[in-house]
């Protein structure tokens, strides 16, 4: 029977004499949904999306067939079906990572084995919504993705956009490393006629806990109804299974291993809630880009991939400054708080903090050394404390903005040719969202932390 293929020939045979088909309402194990393909995991099992977007595998035996038509015909689990001209187009490119990948249930691994039309087959709520192509622009966990990868993705991107044409583009992404390619999107792509979002999961789209279906399906709901021009991230809002966040490129990051709401706004609120059961579209800010399909796209996605990044510890050995001295073009520095560095001699065990200060000072001659703040939340001010002033002096450029997006920046200007002299102009030159200019109360995740 169409569409059954994954599922061993016992289920196919039961299904078939209880005149069961892919996209029909079943019951089955005390849940209700839509029966869909197997991709992947037990072949006895089956499939069921439930109504609030979720996959779960359950038992076959006792499924039967609720009242209603098949939703999908075959021609539509393999996307052919037919371009509708009133709703939006969205070009869905795939990097890999969680979102893209199934569970070797031999090894408990995750592997990224699904394919573009697999993963669109799991979720046909978005030929609902819109006119989807899909393309695989490789298949790689986010740890081993590098800056000449963000350049790969951000010209298919603009290819999508200003080539072929349409209302929006989703990247799926591993989540470890999604902030770093977002950032890298935000300045690759100037002048974004409409978004461009990137979309995760924390856990296998094969897995009943799975994230991947209200993340992905938000951030199409997102493009087909809602106002924004930019790059963001849409991510869970929360451990429950309705709701996600619309976060911008530059102000949010992971802060969580396995949470499913792990991404989290930095100075600053999320830029839309997405109710995916509701199908509605919360805006939390006003002051944000809207789309205008008459801007003329730019792509400049050039970036360095000789910046160092070193994080700034009690007991940092001097001598560490010095591998960046040949081969890097530049370095960007996690400083304590404000930018603090161990630079003050001020007993016999604090001796060799001034050598830090000298070999900081003679290398700054050379290549940026920019510094950001290590703390999540906050931003560098080298003018706070006598020890930040005397790092200035040495030649460091503070960075108003996150790490990340302050590591990510420095690589795209040394990528496009800027030198020193233009790199202490441009760094808090605001490009893409990335310099804070302010920080409000309410911007701190503190709220319910004092009811224990």
């Amino acid at each position: 029977m169409p569409g059954l293929e994954g599922y061993s020939k016992k289920v196919q045979k039961l299904l078939g004499k209880k005149g069961i088909r892919i996209g029909d309402r079943v019951s089955a194990g005390g849940y209700e949904g839509m029966l869909m393909p197997r991709i992947g995991g037990d072949a006895n099992a089956l499939v069921i999306k439930l109504d609030n977007g979720y996959n779960i595998g359950v038992r076959a035996e006792n499924a039967r067939k609720l009242a209603g038509k098949a939703k999908m015909q075959e021609r539509e689990w393999k996307l052919k079906s037919q371009r509708d001209p009133a709703k939006p187009t969205i070009a869905i490119l795939h990097t890999g990572g969680t979102i893209a990948s199934k569970l070797d249930y031999r090894t408990g691994a995750v592997e990224p084995a699904i394919t573009d039309d697999e993963l669109l087959a799991m979720y046909p709520e978005l030929m609902e919504l819109a006119n989807v192509r899909s393309r695989i622009v490789f298949q790689i966990f986010s740890e081993d993705l590098e800056p000449a990868h963000w350049e790969t993705i951000a010209k298919k991107a603009y290819d999508e956009i200003a080539e072929e044409g349409c209302d929006g583009v989703i990247i799926t992404h591993g989540t470890d490393t999604m902030y770093y390619t977002a950032s890298a999107l935000s300045f690759a792509l100037q002048n974004l006629p409409v978004p461009v979002l990137l979309v995760a999961s924390q856990r296998s789209s094969d897995r009943p806990s799975s994230d991947a279906g209200v993340n992905l399906l938000s951030a199409a709901l997102f493009i087909a109804k809602g106002d924004y021009a930019g790059v963001g991230i849409c991510m869970h809002s929360s451990p429950s299974d309705d709701k996600c966040w619309i976060l911008e490129a530059n102000r949010c990051r992971k802060m969580h291993t396995s949470r499913r709401d792990a991404y989290r706004p930095i100075n600053s609120k999320p830029l839309a809630e997405i109710d995916w059961n509701a199908r509605s579209i919360n805006f939390l800010k006003e002051d944000y880009r809207r789309r205008d399909q008459k801007r003329i796209l730019q792509l400049k996605a050039k970036f360095s991939d000789k910046v160092g990044l070193l994080k700034i510890y009690p007991g940092f050995p001097p001598d560490l400054i010095d591998f960046f001295a040949k081969k890097y073009q530049g370095l960007l520095i996690e400083g304590y708080a404000f930018g603090q560095m161990p630079v003050n001699a001020v007993d016999s065990k604090t001796d060799h903090h001034k050598i830090l200060l000298g070999k900081i000072a003679a290398l700054a001659k050379n290549i940026p050394i920019v510094v950001a703040s290590q703390v999540p939340y906050g931003i560098a001010n080298m003018n706070v404390y006598s020890t930040s002033r005397d790092l200035t002096k040495a030649g460091v450029i503070e960075a108003r903005m996150p790490a990340y997006s302050a590591y990510v920046k420095l690589c795209w200007l040394l990528g496009n040719g800027k030198r020193l002299d233009d790199i202490r102009k441009k760094i808090n030159e605001d490009i893409a969202g990335e310099v804070v200019t302010r920080q409000e109360l309410d911007e701190f995740p503190d709220e319910g932390l004092e009811k224990g």
